[in-house]
């Protein structure tokens, strides 16, 4: 029994988004989640807007700031909107890489195959 390229692409993909499903749950919190939560997550929102580093990607730090209203202050409600790109970008890779697209990745919205 042969593996198609799309399977194995999918199985592959599974296995990495299970890996930082893992790391997300286990990993204490790191200095850039720390620098985030300092700067962004814990001040007011008007923050977000006025005050930019290399650290800052603006839409993550909207959802961080809003799943963190949601579910509370932790590393795993910190890293869920990272997850939640992940699992909604992958999908589109997958078609992307497949051939099932005649788009290029960075022109699609995931749900766009």
């Amino acid at each position: 029994m042969r593996l198609r390229r799309g399977d194995a692409l999918k199985a592959f993909l599974a296995l990495a988004w299970l890996v930082c499903l893992y790391r997300a749950i286990t990993q204490s919190v790191v200095h850039d989640e720390a620098l985030t939560y300092r700067f962004y997550i814990g001040a007011p929102v008007s923050r977000i807007f006025q005050f930019f580093d290399a650290n800052h990607h603006f839409l993550n730090t909207l959802l961080m700031k809003l799943s963190v209203s949601v579910f509370g202050v932790s590393a795993w409600s910190m890293r869920l909107p990272a997850l939640a790109g992940a699992a909604c970008t992958w999908p589109r890779f997958i078609a992307f890489a497949s051939g099932k697209s005649k788009a290029t990745p960075h022109l699609c919205w995931p749900w766009q195959c």
